[in-house]
């Protein structure tokens, strides 16, 4: 399958980077190709030709319309832009479209943007999602859950995308009250926040090993003192006893915190700390161009939270 993505190029070169990310991370160079402009080689034919050849060989086309109405094609009789001459060419070749329109466009968009969006996208009969220009997440959530829909309307084609596993970790773990949730320090403090977590982590099960340990040598002796205080006790005992028998509720409520408070709330940091990396990877796919190391690293990170939500039941209650 080819996709071509159709949009002016300054103004939308953030939002067109989350795009073409989010069509790697689906189609992972195996079951179809991304056609836009950045991938373009040097060719000696006017660059509307270009793009209309493109537009006639892709089987989805993605139109993206914000503000600006763009360049004017030169050899267009009627002065239309790159993006309306190839909006027009997908519905003459009968290319499905699907189309993201800016929310401010009515006001703020040029005026032959205005006409464009008004007379042919919003008269096409096709329903357009509506995004803000800064919200580069909200724009992902859009084109993700449009291109699901599409995709499973699709016979032979199953959609797995790199940021729908992402959002689907993130809302499993954002709904589940069964753990205490560690909030990231602030904006872009995701990476600080969960290193020092792991360190945390590490410091508390050297700690607790040491603790279970000693806990386990008493607990059984505190217990049965502080429920059965014997009449006959060897001298040499009798001091150590009745410390333990004084102070058997600290053992006891010690053992409790050492064996399934600390445990629990180890494991709940990291969870935190593989939910803090899920929040890393899918900022780096809004921010990042599209490479091999960072689909990787995704997997990587996606792979470690699933291993983790699945030793969920070890927690201890």
């Amino acid at each position: 399958m080819k996709i071509f993505i159709s949009s002016t190029f300054t103004d939308l070169k953030e939002i067109r980077r989350v795009a073409i990310n989010m069509l790697n991370g689906l189609m992972c160079e195996k079951t179809g190709d991304i056609v836009a402009m950045e991938f373009f080689d040097a060719n000696a034919s006017p660059s509307s030709d270009v793009c209309l050849d493109r537009i006639r060989d892709s089987d989805l086309v993605i139109g993206i319309y914000g503000n600006r109405y763009g360049s004017v094609a030169a050899a267009d009789p009627e002065g239309r832009s790159m993006t309306e001459l190839e909006f027009d060419e997908a519905n003459l070749c009968g290319k499905p479209i699907l189309t993201f329109v800016a929310n401010d466009i009515e006001t703020k968009a040029e005026d032959p943007q205005k006409r464009f969006i008004q007379n042919k996208v919003f008269n096409s009969g096709i329903t357009s999602a509506r995004f803000d220009l800064g919200d580069l997440n909200g724009f992902a959530d859009r084109l993700n859950s449009s291109l699901k829909t599409y995709f499973n309307g699709l016979d032979g084609y199953e959609y797995i995308s790199v940021w729908e596993h992402i959002r689907e970790l993130k809302e499993k773990f954002s709904n589940d009250d069964s753990y205490p949730h560690l909030i990231p320090y602030e904006d872009n403090e995701e990476l600080k926040a969960f290193k020092q977590i792991e360190e945390s982590t590490k410091y508390i099960s050297e700690v607790t090993k040491d603790l279970i340990a000693e806990n386990d040598m008493i607990h059984s002796l505190a217990y049965y003192y502080h429920n059965n205080y014997p009449e006959y006790v060897p001298k040499e005992t009798q001091e150590t006893i009745h410390r333990i028998n004084q102070n058997s509720d600290l053992f006891l409520r010690n053992w409790e915190v050492v064996n399934m408070f600390i445990p629990n709330h180890i494991r709940a940091i990291q969870l935190s700390t593989c939910y803090l990396k899920l929040c890393y990877v899918q900022n780096r796919l809004l921010k990042e161009n599209w490479t091999e190391d960072l689909r990787q690293e995704i997997l990587s990170v996606k792979q470690d939270y699933i291993n983790f939500i699945n030793k969920k039941s070890m927690l201890i209650d």
